[in-house]
């Protein structure tokens, strides 16, 4: 069993992601970033707590750097750890997709990416368990 490590601001439940828009389209599709391995969603983490800091917005996959410290991100994030199949099918409930990554020679490498497909009438059925 496999399990992945997604990244999410300690006080939301927003996790940390992309979102494309196409020119062609007018709704983009967003998909949320986790990895293969805990310690390089701490990595990410830590520089992700220091780029904010000091540029004040959220970076991309490519600007990542390694920096000294793994553990700057605990006051501002947690790392989310799930069984990657779980992860996927809990992104595609919302119409979320994902981005399997690892970090490898201080590079973010999109490993897997795309989004679970979960039928509409499995959605209705689990919200009507849920309410009962």
């Amino acid at each position: 069993m496999s399990y992945s490590y997604s990244i999410r601001r300690i006080c939301t439940n927003q996790f940390y992601g992309i979102n494309h828009t196409p020119k062609n389209e007018v709704h983009g599709k967003t998909r949320v970033t986790y990895f293969s391995r805990k310690q390089d969603a701490e990595k990410f983490a830590s520089f992700m707590t220091n780029y904010m800091k000091r540029y004040g917005k959220v970076p991309k996959l490519y600007e990542y750097k390694e920096y000294e410290y793994t553990t700057d991100f605990t006051n501002d994030f947690v790392i989310h750890e799930l069984e990657t199949n779980n992860m996927n099918y809990m992104l595609g409930m919302y119409g979320l997709g994902f981005h399997k990554c690892e970090i490898v020679d201080d590079f973010v490498l999109c490993l897997d990416s795309g989004i679970e497909h979960v039928y509409e009438e499995y959605k209705i059925n689990l919200l009507k368990n849920y309410l009962k």
